[in-house]
């Protein structure tokens, strides 16, 4: 007879981002690992984009940003707890604009931050 030390996860918490040209929406979403298993939101919240007259692409995607941290916070306010994985889908249009997959693993607590960059 083994012993089984710890438990093996039988579902993964997933972050999943839309981000569109008028609202970015935010769910926790509860996966099983397992092929058969049906997805869960355990929450899901949605921020409208600032509406503003002028065109200026640099407003538009500061503006973005700020309705990404606002959901983000909404969803880190449920205290669901930190989620395995985080997906962003990107709609028009952000998808023209610059896609990136960034992958990134650490055994410590961080902070993803903006960085200034110099001229």
């Amino acid at each position: 007879m083994g012993f089984l030390f710890g438990s093996q996860k039988k579902e993964s918490i997933v972050a999943i981002f839309d981000i569109g040209s008028g609202s970015v929406g935010g769910a926790i979403v509860k996966i099983p690992l397992e092929g058969n298993g049906i997805p869960v939101i355990l929450k899901h919240v949605r921020t409208e984009i600032k509406s503003r007259t002028d065109s200026d692409f640099n407003i538009f995607m500061r503006d973005m940003f700020e309705a990404l941290r606002l959901t983000s916070e909404k969803l880190y306010n449920f205290k669901l707890g930190a989620p395995d994985e985080i997906v962003c889908v990107l709609a028009s249009p952000w998808y023209i604009s610059e896609t990136r997959t960034v992958k990134m693993t650490k055994e410590n607590s961080f902070t993803f931050t903006k960085r200034k960059q110099k001229n």
